[in-house]
C-alpha cells in the first residue's frame, strides 16, 4: 500500500515534465524565437551567439553564448 502512494507521488510530479516537453523543439517563427531568448537576424548569428533555430523566411534566430 505505501508503494501505491509513493508511486502515485512520482507520477504527479512527472506530470508538467510530460506535458511541457514540447518546449526543447527549436523555434520556427520570430514569436517563438524571442518567447525562447534568441533574436532573428538577417544573414548570420554574430560570433558571440549561436544559432537556436529558424524565423520566417529561413532567418537564423540567435541565442547569446553563455561561458
Amino acid at each position: 500500500m505505501k508503494i501505491s502512494y509513493l508511486f502515485f507521488a512520482v507520477i504527479c510530479q512527472a506530470k508538467p515534465l510530460l506535458l511541457h516537453a514540447g518546449f526543447m523543439r527549436a523555434p520556427n517563427s520570430e514569436m517563438q524565437c524571442k518567447n525562447a531568448g534568441g533574436f532573428c537576424f538577417t544573414d548570420q548569428c554574430p560570433p558571440h551567439m549561436r544559432l537556436l533555430g529558424r524565423c520566417q523566411q529561413k532567418r537564423p534566430c540567435c541565442v547569446t553564448m553563455v561561458s
